[in-house]
């Protein structure tokens, strides 16, 4: 039987714009969580057993990973589990009867609302928390502060709402500390080069298989969008040694003259990783010929 997976993304609970999120700052150490946790698919104030939109309780949850946000639920309720979640379009945490994410959490595929800075998306036999702040930039000066106090202070309360759900769980003993560092498969998203005066973004596609890695769209051109090469994992860095970077095969014939800061951009070198089990980010910095200041280069991944 199959264990029903639920796993929050960190660029929203513990990394770009959350901070102190773990265990350890949940709470005060000496002060225990009492009262239970229970979820419901309606905004019910009391629940039983035999509540038809009782989703899960605390007791159902067996363990609970900090890194890459992965809830496991006992096996012999995880069938039952999953077909409840399915029937509702939004979650009702409840933490010693108050409700614990207001507004509740939608299960959605896509973020439309600035309620949505936490969501729920379902994917095959998992479900993912996803993240999403919106950039108002194409408001004009008014508008556009407004909206983005009203997310700021969002993000801040959700931060909350998620101490106190991992305080209840670490309280429980079921916190899984186990950092995830297996990343082969194919990943998705977005690789920006960007110093003062220059910003590129494309999207690419990168497989990681035995410590070799692939990857195509790398440019937004038919020219040096693809390339291979082997990759290792050493504490928080990256290594990737690039052994081929080619065109499109119908790329027309053009001689280039390959610049330092052809090889910094290519897929190479030492970066900085970070990764949850989903998502993998990487980057690194390096001055170059190009303009003599520092170049960042930033991979935005998720496995699909």
């Amino acid at each position: 039987m199959k264990r029903v997976a639920l796993i929050i993304i960190p660029a929203l609970i513990c990394g770009v714009f959350f901070s102190g999120c773990s265990a350890d700052k949940a709470g005060p150490q000496d002060e225990k969580t009492m009262g239970e946790l229970y979820v419901t698919g309606t905004r019910s104030v009391t629940v039983s057993a035999d509540k038809p939109d009782l989703v899960f309780t605390g007791d159902d949850i067996e363990s609970f990973n900090i890194h890459s946000r992965e809830i496991l639920f006992a096996k012999v309720k995880t069938d039952d589990i999953r077909y409840r979640i399915g029937l509702f379009s939004e979650l009702y945490f409840y933490l010693n009867n108050e409700l614990l994410f207001e507004p509740p959490l939608r299960i959605h595929s896509e973020v439309s609302s600035i309620a949505d800075v936490l969501g729920l998306s379902i994917w095959g036999s998992k479900i993912y928390f996803h993240s999403h702040i919106q950039n108002y930039d194409f408001l004009p000066s008014p508008d556009r502060e407004s909206r983005e106090k009203e997310q700021a202070e969002l993000v801040q309360k959700r931060q909350k709402e998620m101490e106190a759900f991992i305080k209840y769980l670490s309280d429980a003993g079921k916190i899984d500390d186990t950092v995830p560092t297996e990343i082969e498969g194919v990943y998705v998203g977005t690789y920006t080069t960007a110093s003062t005066d220059f910003l590129l973004t494309t999207t690419p596609t990168i497989e990681f298989k035995n410590g070799e890695y692939t990857y195509n769209g790398l440019s937004n051109d038919v020219y040096f969008n693809r390339g291979a090469g082997n990759f290792t994992i050493k504490d928080d860095k990256i290594i990737f040694e690039l052994a081929y970077s080619g065109h499109d095969p119908d790329a027309p014939m053009v001689d280039f003259m390959l610049t330092d800061w052809h090889s910094a951009w290519l897929l190479n070198g030492e970066y900085e990783y970070k990764f949850d089990g989903k998502n993998l980010i990487f980057s690194k910095k390096t001055i170059t010929d190009f303009n003599s200041e520092e170049i960042s280069f930033l991979f935005e991944l998720t496995e699909e």
